[in-house]
């Protein structure tokens, strides 16, 4: 799982740190910047058998420079593949696929880190990504939040 992950983090970690370093940074040093989506669920240590198919990044209540910088990279569509919406942007490079999603949450503090060369990054709880694939309401998201029933919570 922490090879998938540093594969993501080779080829985003120029995005990350810009958006990182864009952010308010709370009391304990975190930023409004996490990572999230299936793959972190599976850091955690959770059985999720559906092979991850990208690497979100939440981005909590965004700051003027953020939402500027993230309207500026996505002038630069790399493939037809990329898309974007008020609050969903995808991106694709060296056949990996990088989500930012823009929330609006109360920011929780007291996250987790990853830490990946010399750089940390927040990760979000299990409690905060089964949130967000409630919230969102993708097919995907209730076949993920099926998954991780079955395949973590039911007893035999």
């Amino acid at each position: 799982i922490m090879q998938e992950l540093d594969k993501y983090l080779e080829v985003f970690h120029k995005i990350l740190d810009d958006l990182k370093e864009l952010s308010f940074t709370t009391l304990d040093g975190s930023s409004n910047v996490k990572l999230g989506g299936s793959l972190i669920l599976k850091l955690h240590g959770l059985n999720f058998s559906r092979k991850s198919e990208d690497l979100d990044i939440i981005i909590n209540n965004p700051t003027d420079k953020q939402k500027d910088y993230i309207k500026a990279i996505s002038n630069f569509r790399v493939d037809e593949t990329a898309y974007f919406s008020t609050t969903n942007y995808k991106f694709k490079k060296d056949d990996l696929y990088l989500n930012i999603l823009i929330a609006n949450q109360p920011q929780n503090e007291g996250c987790l880190k990853y830490k990946w060369c010399q750089n940390y990054y927040d990760i979000n709880s299990i409690n905060e990504v089964i949130r967000a694939k409630v919230t969102y309401g993708r097919s995907k998201d209730i076949t993920d939040l099926l998954l991780l029933k079955n395949e973590n919570f039911n007893l035999k």
